[in-house]
């Protein structure tokens, strides 16, 4: 049990958000009858560093293994992005003009460094996952399977890698040890060299209350305000920044040296005050609590009403947040019959707690439910064009989130 601030060690909280014990949503079960460990869900604010993060948290070994089943590559919209980073990246920095090095953290399956290799620029990548870095060295990228911290940087620097660009893209929110993973970037990145960092904003979060996206594996959440802070005192600074549109709302950080030519934007100070008046004003902790207990009572009834009239159901999308979704409204096997996924790995497994067995889509197609439930909600315009055929046997597809919608 963590009670203390996982960067700065602080005990003072602005405020805890309970949302109760859950499995490990990327945690697929083999056996319909297998025992399902549920662990606290608890999502607190330090009042010191605005960090919010989970206070129950499980060992990264039980959810970055040889069993982890998340491969980047079979999301189209994430490989469209991963291919544009790449390619705006080489023209900013002149990355092979200048035969610069480029270094991922978390790897995964190559699906960005992949784009570096094809254009003959020498690309490293760390992935702590043996089931999905084997993709990545099939594709001849060079890959050290390990979890990158300050242990990992100092065998790097041994090896003489310096990068000149360091990519973390939506990692550092799964960094148990924070201050480990980020005094390890420091150590290894150039004095006049780049991080970018990827992660989901949390302002978003609370404000758009994205709850399915709380989960176990992603111990941080982060504000530029907290970003700003913990760089900081790692001798790094934040130059520039992004919104993006990925994961429900991103910011794309830009990260050097503190001493580095690179010149900070006036723009990032402005949103700091504004995103610590919002910390520090409760009523909106009071909203998204309130909000959520509606979003839950809406979702049981819908799918309520649907069974009522003894309609099949299907879900898509065997992401973290199915697993969160379905655990917090009580959805089951019994509701949904089955979720579609893209991932052969998970196929023939089960959702833990709600036990909802994962299908081929080629299932999809010759069951024909009635109704399809889009869990992926981030993806939704992929999804929707890639089961457009659902529409020949009167399908309807709905998202849950940010509310109950029609899109088929």
């Amino acid at each position: 049990m963590r009670n203390s601030c996982r960067f700065c060690k602080s005990e003072q909280r602005i405020t805890t958000i309970k949302l109760g014990n859950l499995p490990i949503s990327n945690d697929l079960i083999a056996n319909v009858n297998s025992k399902v460990k549920k662990y606290p869900l608890n999502l607190f604010i330090c009042k010191i560093c605005y960090l919010a993060q989970i206070e129950n948290f499980v060992p990264k070994n039980k959810i970055f293994n040889k069993k982890y089943k998340y491969f980047s590559s079979y999301s189209n919209s994430w490989l469209d992005h991963s291919r544009k980073l790449a390619n705006s990246l080489e023209k900013k920095f002149h990355i092979k003009k200048k035969n610069l090095s480029v270094l991922e953290i978390a790897s995964n399956d190559g699906y960005l460094l992949q784009n570096f290799k094809k254009k003959g620029i020498k690309c490293f990548g760390v992935e702590p996952s043996y089931s999905v870095a084997k993709e990545a060295i099939k594709k001849k990228i060079k890959t050290y399977v390990m979890f990158f911290n300050k242990k990992t940087a100092i065998y790097l620097k041994q090896k003489k890698i310096e990068p000149d660009i360091i990519l973390a893209l939506n990692v550092i929110g799964h960094v148990p040890d924070l201050n480990s993973f980020i005094s390890g970037i420091d150590l290894i990145l150039k004095k006049e060299g780049i991080l970018i960092i990827e992660i989901p904003y949390f302002m978003n979060l609370i404000k758009k209350n994205q709850i399915d996206t709380i989960y176990h594996e992603h111990y941080s959440y982060f504000s530029i305000k907290s970003m700003m802070k913990i760089l900081k005192f790692h001798n790094l600074k934040i130059f520039s920044i992004q919104k993006i549109n990925t994961h429900g709302g991103s910011i794309r950080y830009f990260v050097s040296k503190v001493n580095s030519k690179f010149k900070v934007s006036n723009q990032i100070k402005k949103i700091e005050k504004k995103e610590e008046k919002f910390f520090n004003n409760y009523s909106n902790y009071k909203k998204f609590r309130n909000n959520f207990k509606i979003f839950r009572r809406n979702i049981k009834s819908f799918i309520k009403k649907i069974k009522k009239k003894d309609k099949n159901i299907f879900g898509y999308g065997a992401a973290a947040k199915a697993t969160i979704l379905t655990n917090l409204c009580q959805i089951d096997s019994k509701q949904i019959k089955f979720i579609i996924d893209r991932n052969k790995e998970k196929r023939g497994l089960f959702i833990p707690g709600s036990k909802i067995e994962i299908k081929s889509e080629t299932f999809l197609k010759d069951f024909k439910p009635a109704f399809v439930i889009v869990f992926v909600w981030n993806i939704t315009n992929e999804v929707k064009k890639q089961l457009s055929y659902i529409k020949k046997w009167g399908a309807k597809m709905y998202t849950l989130y940010p509310k109950i919608k029609k899109i088929i």
